[in-house]
């Protein structure tokens, strides 16, 4: 009212400025129209009811911060620490499926929304977060994928590995050993592997479901690892029988390497006996020397324990072959009592070093 300006005397024209005080003044009807009742209940109405379509505004904007954690965090690293954690394929699922619903739920949104007066224009807001849910969606995915591909080569290197060491002619004591071993590892292994494959399809799959791009030929070679891991499982078990009439006589040459592994045992513990950490009396710094040479030793004869225990469980036929399965591993062997024998000799710091 203060910008409606006075007419001058009998026109219509504005009246002129007055300069009051070095200020200008203009003459208005507000001291006039202010004066009215009707006029002032109108004004406060309108001033009302404008705050409140404001507040009413504002209230409804709010309700789309649910959204916000879209935009505030980094994509790549918040997917790679989530992966980190092992997630099982049904959580992995949950959060493909997550950002989906998000995606068809705004697909089928109103681009505006009316309050009142005032019709907002939704479809920036809507065009933004669909946008960064289908970026967290494809972030996660291409990391997955990319997870999923890598586990799949080092998969096939190690069944190339193993291919290799199946198919060993034996000729000598080490390859026996090498052949046997693998396929001791391949039986003991062979539901790990299977449960991977299967996992590692099922991620294709629903990475497919959820319209993630990945090279169509990474899918196949998840399906063709399965194929050769069969291939390799029956190749060991024909192996493991064609190699039946050898083991009696590679059990002969591993017995002798155990007596002889038997014998150094015995000089070493009477060397341990007579001249270890245990025979220095009040010079413990010398003790501790020995401690660190004795163990050593003591370290290096565990490793060929431990080497002649696997040969001699690989070697084992008749009823020793079938107690290898239902007992502790070497816990039968010859070479495991004459190592057992000298631990009670032991002072409490070697059997550590042990």
């Amino acid at each position: 009212l203060k910008n409606f300006k006075r007419w001058t005397a009998e026109t219509c024209l504005p009246c002129p400025v007055t300069k009051c005080e070095e200020k200008e003044f203009y003459f208005t009807f507000f001291e006039d129209v202010v004066q009215i009742p009707r006029v002032c209940d109108l004004v406060i109405n309108l001033q009302q009811s404008i705050q409140q379509l404001v507040t009413e505004v504002l209230t409804y904007l709010k309700s789309w911060q649910k959204y916000r954690n879209l935009w505030m965090y980094e994509k790549m690293s918040v997917c790679e620490k989530f992966l980190n954690q092992n997630v099982s394929l049904a959580q992995l699922d949950e959060k493909f499926i997550y950002y989906t619903q998000i995606v068809n739920e705004l697909e089928r949104h109103k681009p505006f929304h009316d309050i009142k007066s005032i019709r907002v224009n939704l479809r920036p807001l809507i065009r933004g977060i669909v946008d960064h849910a289908v970026e967290w969606r494809n972030t996660l995915g291409n990391i997955l994928a990319e997870r999923t591909r890598q586990q799949m080569i080092e998969l096939h290197e190690h069944m190339v590995s193993l291919r290799n060491d199946l198919d060993k002619n034996v000729k000598e004591l080490s390859h026996f050993k090498t052949v046997m071993q693998t396929i001791q590892t391949i039986q003991s292994t062979t539901l790990t592997v299977e449960l991977k494959i299967h996992e590692i399809q099922e991620i294709y799959n629903i990475l497919e479901e959820h319209r993630i791009k990945f090279p169509l030929g990474d899918m196949i070679m998840a399906y063709h690892l399965e194929k050769r891991w069969k291939k390799i499982y029956h190749s060991a078990l024909l192996r493991s029988g064609k190699l039946q009439p050898t083991k009696a006589k590679f059990a002969e040459i591993t017995q002798k390497e155990i007596q002889t592994f038997s014998d150094e045992l015995a000089k070493f513990i009477t060397k341990f006996r007579t001249e270890g950490p245990g025979t220095v009396g009040l010079d413990l710094d010398r003790g501790v020397e020995l401690m660190d040479s004795y163990g050593k030793e003591i370290e290096l004869m565990d490793r060929q324990r431990i080497e002649l225990g696997r040969v001699e469980l690989c070697s084992a036929t008749g009823p020793r072959a079938s107690e290898a399965h239902t007992l502790m591993p070497f816990k039968n062997c010859t070479v495991y009592a004459c190592f057992f024998f000298c631990s009670p000799t032991l002072s409490r710091k070697c059997r550590k070093a042990v």
